[in-house]
């Protein structure tokens, strides 16, 4: 962490993901016992580390209690730290979960792999993972090309004309897909 840290250009942030132990085995449970082991490694990036990706599994069936527990003990922990939730499985598509990261100004992750996912923010910021043009069946593959990437553009840039920080990631990986569109997401949205 430190030598990624040590390497960052001026301005850059990591995104890190929460280990699966955490997001996967323990299901978010008891994080007063492994979260603080998370937060000494990614606090060694400085400056170069941005928000903080959870992952939920998708077999994970919505627990709002849990999510709850989870976002108090990552708040007192560490209130400077940014959280956004990747929820996988449709049972948590339910406005108790997105008034749950609402109210810790936790990122609902806008993302392709889960049909009927509102593509709203849940908090002062976005937090967007593109898997692929046609992520739900053929997911990381595929690229998502400028016509399809305007459509996204336009509530991205929308939201950073609001002020708000935007983080978009592709995961498209395969034949480097995800470089080009990226590249061209960057075109759109810098565009005058």
């Amino acid at each position: 962490m430190e030598r990624w840290a040590a390497d960052a250009p001026a301005g850059f942030r990591y995104a890190v993901k929460l280990g699966a132990f955490g997001s996967h085995r323990m299901k978010l449970r008891d994080a007063t016992g492994w979260l603080p082991n998370h937060l000494d490694r990614v606090r060694r990036l400085g400056p170069a580390l941005g928000p903080n990706l959870v992952q939920l599994p998708g077999r994970w069936r919505a627990d709002v209690g849990r999510l709850r527990e989870f976002l108090d003990v990552a708040a007192g922990l560490a209130p400077e730290q940014r959280w956004a939730v990747e929820l996988r499985h449709p049972d948590w598509l339910r406005t108790e979960v997105y008034d749950a990261l609402a109210g810790h100004d936790a990122a609902l992750v806008l993302h392709d792999l889960l049909p009927g996912l509102p593509w709203e923010p849940t908090a002062s910021w976005v937090y967007c993972r593109f898997h692929g043009p046609a992520a739900v069946e053929a997911p990381y593959r595929g690229r998502y090309g400028r016509r399809r990437l305007a459509v996204a553009a336009r509530p991205l840039r929308a939201w950073l004309d609001e002020g708000r920080d935007v983080f978009a990631y592709f995961n498209n990986d395969e034949a480097a897909h995800a470089v080009h569109d990226a590249a061209t997401l960057r075109r759109l949205l810098t565009a005058v």
